[in-house]
């Protein structure tokens, strides 16, 4: 997320929208660590646990830019005020989160700091909602690498979004204009909902289906019912109901009554069934 704030990436913009961030705000912190690969190395201004080459390059760029502080021989912070110098010599997003990326890697950066600013409170990132966190990094992972062709393979990922998040996740991520493909599983009849039928395949007991229907726009109950096999109410509760109306075409009251206990047990007095339980008990009499 930060190299998409750096350059101000249309996927930055619009994450900022749907979660209602304002800003990214200063200072940004890169905490390092001493890498497993170092021992006995010291840390220095210009020496990082003898790190080498591109890592070493890295970390002196942002010291230029910024402000080493040193805790103690295992752990040190470069603090920089202004998140566009974190750009260094990058040429671009894609750069400079690969740069970053191989500071991860090389096991010598343990987290990097900052603030956005929501509803006119600054916050750390971490305070944001799971959901919100995995959006922001989902597309601004996909702004970075969108000029490469890339197959990004996505598991339940809507699973932490808002419901209102879910319904545009397809459209979300089909705005942004990647070379290459992004396949993703879902259980979300919100996510299906706004799907075309050509986009969708079924995966059940290891074999892989076409939808029969098309699922777009369509309403979620009817998606949950024809494509995923589920129906409006649990499976006791439809056996109830459906054991109750049999009693009532058979005229047997006695039975229907039994069955009227059995859904009392199941379902919540302001169910709109009750309705449908006090109109078939009036029409068979006492």
């Amino acid at each position: 997320m930060l190299a998409n704030a750096v350059y101000k990436s249309n996927s930055f913009e619009n994450i900022c929208d749907l979660v209602g961030i304002e800003s990214i705000g200063g200072p940004v912190e890169f905490v390092l660590k001493r890498p497993t690969w170092s021992k006995s190395a010291p840390i220095t201004n210009d020496s990082f646990w003898n790190a080498q080459g591109t890592v070493a390059a890295v970390l002196s760029q942002l010291v230029e830019m910024g402000v080493l502080n040193i805790s103690n021989k295992d752990s040190a912070t470069i603090t920089v005020d202004n998140i566009a110098n974190v750009r260094i010599d990058s040429e671009n997003c894609f750069d400079l989160f690969a740069k970053l990326e191989l500071l991860l890697q090389a096991d010598i950066l343990k987290e990097i700091r900052f603030n956005v600013i929501k509803d006119d409170v600054s916050m750390q990132l971490e305070m944001l909602s799971e959901g919100e966190k995995q959006l922001a990094q989902l597309l601004c992972l996909l702004e970075a690498t969108k000029e490469y062709r890339a197959l990004f393979l996505l598991d339940e990922f809507d699973s932490f979004l808002h419901p209102n998040w879910q319904r545009r996740f397809a459209e979300i991520i089909s705005e942004i204009e990647i070379t290459g493909q992004v396949l993703f599983t879902t259980h979300s009849p919100l996510t299906l909902g706004k799907m075309r039928k050509e986009n969708i395949r079924i995966l059940k007991d290891g074999q892989v289906f076409e939808p029969s229907a098309d699922t777009f726009n369509r309403d979620i109950t009817e998606v949950l019912e024809e494509i995923m096999d589920v129906g409006k109410r649990p499976v006791d509760v439809e056996k109830a109901m459906r054991d109750f109306r049999n009693s009532v075409i058979h005229g047997n009251k006695k039975d229907a009554l039994i069955h009227e206990n059995t859904l009392r047990e199941l379902l919540s007095r302001d169910d709109p069934f009750w309705v449908t339980v006090g109109h078939l008990l009036s029409r068979m009499g006492d």
